[in-house]
């Protein structure tokens, strides 16, 4: 698995695209972020409901402001990662580890 890097804007939405709503059943993100001395790790299931994308969030380390869920646009699903408004952005590394149908 590759991992990849993002920087999250503070007080805006980061969408990035973890997967294909006709391919993919469930996405597996597996993640690490860095806000000056915070520091946080954990991972995000998305569930492709052909509806709806069901998400679910388990982390460890300190609150660094971010809401995550999911959507799709188009055939793409899309992890949407908001971040507080503490005018301080964070470096994020993440892998994607997709389920298929």
């Amino acid at each position: 698995m590759q991992t990849e890097k993002q920087v999250l804007t503070a007080n805006a939405t980061t969408s990035i695209v973890v997967g294909n709503a006709k391919l993919d059943d469930s996405i597996i993100v597996r993640y690490s972020c860095r806000r000056n001395a915070l520091s946080q790790a954990g991972k995000i299931i998305l569930m492709n409901k052909m509806s709806l994308v069901e998400t679910n969030t388990q982390y460890s380390g300190d609150d660094m402001g971010l809401t995550f869920s999911g959507s799709f646009s188009g055939d793409n699903i899309q992890l949407d990662i908001a971040l507080d408004n503490s005018d301080i952005n964070v470096n994020l590394n993440y892998t994607i580890e997709k389920i298929q149908l």
